[in-house]
């Protein structure tokens, strides 16, 4: 399978918007802060989040407007280009309340690729 391939790029969203989740929701802004392992942890994983979104082919990502690609390309860029410091408290807040809605579209884009027939 490609690294190109839609449905990679998708499973890579999948398991790093999980686990982002799984950071913000078991770890307060002051936990992640406090504990350089998570800090990082946290960093790598919206990094890799960001990166994977933006490879996403531009017709999946039109077909579901409503998702805030951006928020998370954002995030992504804000951990891996900032020389002027990370506003972690935006980046927790983003982890926390978007991540559950990018898992429920991504894990349906997946279902719907299976259910797709190539052409």
């Amino acid at each position: 399978m490609s690294n190109q391939d839609p449905k990679f790029i998708l499973q890579q969203i999948e398991n790093y918007a999980l686990w982002a989740q799984e950071i913000a929701t078991q770890n307060d802004l002051c936990g992640i802060l406090m504990n350089w392992q998570k800090r990082a942890a946290f960093e790598r994983v919206l990094e890799v989040l960001g990166q994977n979104i933006k490879r996403l082919p531009a017709d999946l990502v039109q077909h579901h407007p409503s998702l805030p690609w951006q928020t998370w390309v954002n995030a992504g860029d804000q951990v891996s280009t900032s020389t002027d410091g990370i506003d972690y408290a935006s980046l927790w807040k983003t982890a926390a309340k978007e991540s559950p809605g990018l898992l429920t579209a991504v894990r349906q884009m997946l279902a719907d690729l299976k259910t797709t027939p190539p052409f």
